[in-house]
């Protein structure tokens, strides 16, 4: 089974931070999930909210604030007075952490904006600048961020996000052989087949957010080896 931590080890640390994916491969998590965006002045940072009130208190948007200007909020606080000052990590801080991790680093590019072409080939740089391109997942349900990305000809393996049945259906006639399907984990427990079905096409199914063992083992039964969990040091124990 791949334990894939959401967006770092998030029932311990403030999501997507430092601290969080530190605590996830102190935790020896496989592989590692996390939200991409990017600033008002082209910088990728790690942050999944359109905006950014749920963890910082301050109204806005990532896409509307440079750099400089996020690292005045505080998104370590909410969660616990011991993360008081953590601040929200580019990606270029990020990606040594989580490239600890043994296996997959699964990059969830939030969809809310469109980004340029050049802030697209960056992105993609700075993965084969720290040497984990070959071991990336990246899915975004922005059309047009996955049409430039695919231009771009990476060595990155693309996913794509499912909700509901129907849309799982359609995206096995869709998606092409090898592309990773990241499914709500309801959506499986509702049609068990449609695993078999996602594997008779040649595409793997991650099943995501798990914090039951209960529902771990119903989902391993059925045949599921990738899980995403916000408690990757306890689930499956």
């Amino acid at each position: 089974m791949e334990i894939i931590a959401h967006r770092g080890y998030s029932a311990i640390a403030p999501e997507n931070t430092i601290p969080a994916f530190t605590a996830a491969v102190e935790a020896a998590a496989d592989s590692v999930e996390l939200d991409v965006q990017v600033t008002a002045d082209g910088v990728p940072v790690a942050f999944h909210d359109r905006h950014t009130a749920r963890v910082t208190q301050m109204p806005g948007t990532i896409r509307e604030r440079t750099w400089q200007q996020l690292q005045s909020l505080d998104v370590g606080a909410w969660f616990d007075p011991r993360f008081a000052g953590t601040t929200i990590p580019s990606l270029a801080a990020v990606l040594p952490v989580v490239a600890q991790v043994p296996q997959s680093i699964y990059l969830d590019v939030k969809p809310y904006w469109d980004w340029q072409e050049k802030e697209v080939r960056q992105l993609a740089m700075l993965l084969r600048e720290v040497g984990i391109e070959q071991r990336c997942i990246v899915y975004c349900d922005n059309q047009r961020f996955v049409q430039q990305w695919q231009q771009l000809q990476t060595r990155t393996m693309m996913g794509s996000i499912v909700t509901s049945v129907d849309g799982f259906l359609s995206r096995l006639t869709e998606a092409t052989a090898g592309e990773v399907l990241i499914s709500e984990y309801r959506v499986l427990l509702a049609k068990p087949d449609l695993v078999a079905m996602a594997r008779n096409r040649e595409m793997d199914v991650v099943a995501w957010t798990v914090d039951s063992h209960q529902e771990w083992e119903q989902l391993k039964a059925m045949g599921i080896s990738r899980i995403v969990t916000n408690v990757p040091g306890d689930i499956g124990l």
